[in-house]
């Protein structure tokens, strides 16, 4: 799922957020307004002189009045859900209220300084409303009851404004401007946040959308993995059985149970037995993996010498290395190398790496094994003279049914045997690696923690799991 870096958004949905803005103040507003009159009513008999009593407590009742319908308005606000189109009409209706009233109070107390009052409700919506249309229709509403309580005061004659009105009128045109500068930049500002605030919506909903689709495809990857590791388990167990028989008979026919063969027979029967013994290796190969998958793979630790399995493996492996003439030189500590480790494991670790190292190594090659102490690790190094490994494949080699592009190696092995070392070698607390250049040989290269005290040994049986740390691959610069 592709996520948009900058989702559009329309005008339709900035002016319904603006609107919601507008909506959610309404209420503390009316609240606001309601209170006011309310005082106000109460204080206006006392603030005005005695002459214009009668007047003044019909302006006292009106604000009185329109207090309660303000409360009520609050109220209303505060436990209806209106639609968020509604925000502005109901503060142009309040602000109608507030002008009917003004209005009254210039006609009925003839006060020039109730222009005080437009220049207000002029500041106020400019710090309240959002809307373009809306803000300039309640500056026209101001304007127009101003005029309406100049033209029916007492003061003047109607449209014949005293010097003070005019005073009053030029100080509302710059309310005006002022009012219209607050709103401009307040709406600016509301408009990016909205904006802001509607991409990281629709950031967040693609966000949840990819996540669920990523589960979803991790729940069916697992399923495939688990699918797959039944079927290989499924397999390699059938193909178990008559393998064990082709390798039994096959035997049979070498011992010459069942009469003589001649030479060119018994050269068949062994071609036979190598490819029953590839095939075998890689049964075993892809039940370890899967056992490993299932975490039912499990290492018997003990005490071994580590230089005895190794002087074991190169003995095993003589005979195919003086077919190709190669020299193996063994480098090892004058004492035991003690390790706590499980030595059946560990051997097939020295064999995966040996038999690489002497079947890709060319007719008169050489093949090191050197093992050495330093901090507290042995680390051994299996080097060969073969042709190297390029720098690029190097990654490559720890990954399972991995091949090299290197045409030499295609097509030679399932790839799993390094995969598999590197499951047991972490799974004992080591880490295994190795350094190449192409045509200068490899080395392979692994350490084991030495044996530490008895408190501080794993158990004596582990599991080996395939979640392990990547393995560790130098440069072909780098040192011993």
């Amino acid at each position: 799922m592709r996520l948009s870096s900058r989702p559009e958004i329309s005008e339709a949905e900035l002016d319904e957020a603006l609107d919601r803005i507008i909506l959610a103040a309404l209420a503390p507003v009316s609240a606001g307004l309601a209170l006011l009159m309310i005082a106000l009513a109460f204080v206006k008999p006392i603030a005005f002189a005695a002459a214009d009593a009668e007047r003044v407590h019909l302006l006292a009742n009106l604000q009185l009045g329109l207090g309660l319908l303000f409360s009520l308005i609050a109220f209303a606000l505060s436990r209806l859900r209106l639609p968020a189109r509604m925000a502005h009409p109901v503060v142009f209706g309040l602000l109608a209220s507030v002008l009917a009233l003004t209005v009254a109070h210039m006609v009925l107390l003839s006060r020039p300084l109730q222009s005080v009052t437009f220049m207000i409700c002029a500041f106020s919506m400019g710090f309240l409303l959002l809307s373009i249309p809306w803000f300039v229709l309640s500056l026209l509403a101001i304007a127009a009851a101003w005029v309406t309580g100049i033209s029916f005061s007492t003061v003047a004659p109607p449209f014949t404004p005293a010097p003070l009105w005019v005073e009053f009128g030029l100080h509302l045109v710059q309310a005006f401007v002022l009012a219209s500068m607050g709103f401009g930049i307040r709406r600016w500002t509301y408009r990016r946040l909205e904006v802001l605030r509607l991409r990281d919506q629709r950031h967040v909903a693609d966000l949840e959308a990819a996540m669920r689709e990523i589960e979803e495809s991790h729940e069916k990857l697992k399923e495939l993995d688990r699918l797959k590791t039944d079927f290989v388990n499924a397999v390699s167990h059938e193909l178990r059985t008559p393998l064990t028989s082709i390798i039994g008979f096959a035997e049979l026919l070498e011992d010459h149970v069942g009469g003589a063969l001649s030479k060119e027979q018994l050269d068949f029967v062994h071609q036979i037995q190598m490819g029953s013994s590839r095939l075998d290796g890689l049964v075993n190969d892809l039940l370890d993996c899967a056992r490993i998958d299932a975490g039912t793979f499990r290492l018997k630790f003990d005490y071994a010498d580590l230089g005895a399995k190794i002087r074991e493996i190169v003995d095993s492996l003589l005979p195919q290395g003086e077919a190709s003439r190669l020299a193996f030189s063994v480098t090892l500590p004058s004492e035991p190398v003690m390790l706590w480790m499980d030595s059946q494991r560990i051997g097939q670790v020295l064999l995966n790496l040996l038999s690489n190292a002497v079947k890709f190594t060319p007719v008169g090659g050489r093949v090191t094994v050197q093992v050495r102490c330093e901090e507290g690790m042995v680390r051994c190094e299996i080097t060969d003279s073969g042709t190297g490994i390029p720098e690029q494949d190097l990654p490559k080699l720890f990954q399972r049914f991995s091949q090299l592009d290197d045409g030499r190696r295609l097509g030679q092995g399932t790839g799993l045997g390094l995969s598999i070392s590197k499951a047991l070698i972490e799974a004992h607390g080591g880490t295994i690696g190795v350094r190449s250049q192409s045509g200068a040989g490899s080395t392979f290269y692994f350490s084991l923690p030495m044996a530490q005290p008895a408190a501080l040994l794993p158990e004596a049986e582990a599991v080996v799991r395939a979640d392990q740390p990547a393995p560790l691959v130098a440069s072909d610069t780098e040192g011993d």
